[in-house]
């Protein structure tokens, strides 16, 4: 996690191409209802660590060994409807048509009143700004993401995003703020209705502050909060706030692979919050 040697996925065109002793398959992802491409899916086999995300123009390129063809791989996004195939089939599919098509489904999120009483303003995760202690991704492959618990007692308005970059030496970077519901303790299923897309300037440090009241987001229980790196991985470093004893860390390596707990450290994500 923090000093670690990573890998780089790199994006290839069309059709299938040979990397490291894998084989790349590419592709596009497209929406079933008119035919654009849909930027940011998340590409990745079940509980595994083969996993990316479709750029821009979505367009994707996944490494996949043979070893994989009994397992799953499912394309998902917010707002539509996931696709799982096994990876043989996935293989078979993409040689005679490199698109993957997703169909949009209505998100029907639970609403939730909050009293007309004087609401109290507070902060839900790891507030800090300490310099000594930092945490970064435990991978630089695309779909790679980290966050933590907020603990949520009554109805909540979430207002502001915020955290520290410690270090940076990348480009332009993007990520993804996804918000879940919680499965033993675990991130579950995404609870939003449309993506949250942050980008930085090349370069940037110190304070990364994102307004959500676009969202409405309220919620009545915990719920896990974290960053999906999707544009702009690459060598480099990158390094957040941490706070020791802080509510722990919760990290994958990339898109649908095995969530991980680290209780040691908590990555420096918090929230202002109403309730």
């Amino acid at each position: 996690m923090i000093n670690r040697t990573y890998r780089y996925l790199s994006l290839l065109l069309f059709g299938f191409n040979m990397v490291h002793g894998q084989t790349a398959v590419t592709g596009i992802v497209k929406d079933g209802s008119n035919g654009a491409p849909l930027s940011y899916v998340n590409i990745g086999i079940l509980n595994k660590g083969e996993g990316t995300v479709s750029g821009k123009d979505g367009r994707f390129s996944i490494p996949l060994n043979e070893q994989h063809n009994g397992d799953t791989i499912r394309i998902s996004y917010i707002g539509y409807q996931s696709q799982d195939y096994l990876v043989s089939d996935f293989r078979k599919h993409i040689v005679q048509q490199p698109e993957v098509i997703l169909m949009p489904k209505s998100i029907q999120l639970p609403e939730i009143a909050i009293s007309n009483k004087k609401r109290k303003l507070h902060i839900l995760g790891n507030e800090t700004s300490a310099s000594g202690s930092n945490a970064g991704f435990t991978s630089k492959d695309l779909g790679t993401e980290m966050g933590l618990r907020l603990k949520i007692k009554r109805p909540t308005y979430l207002k502001t995003f915020h955290a520290i970059i410690q270090e940076n030496n990348y480009g332009a970077l993007k990520f993804r703020l996804n918000i879940y519901d919680i499965k033993n303790g675990k991130p579950g299923n995404i609870i939003l209705n449309e993506n949250i897309v942050i980008e930085t300037s090349p370069r940037q440090t110190g304070p990364l502050v994102v307004d959500l009241t676009p969202y409405n987001l309220t919620y009545d229980d915990d719920v896990i909060v974290t960053l999906e790196w999707i544009e702009g991985v690459g060598d480099g470093r990158l390094f957040f706030s941490a706070k020791f004893l802080g509510s722990a860390l919760l990290a994958r390596e990339t898109s649908q692979a095995v969530w991980e707990r680290v209780n040691i450290v908590g990555i420096g994500f918090w929230i202002d919050a109403e309730s």
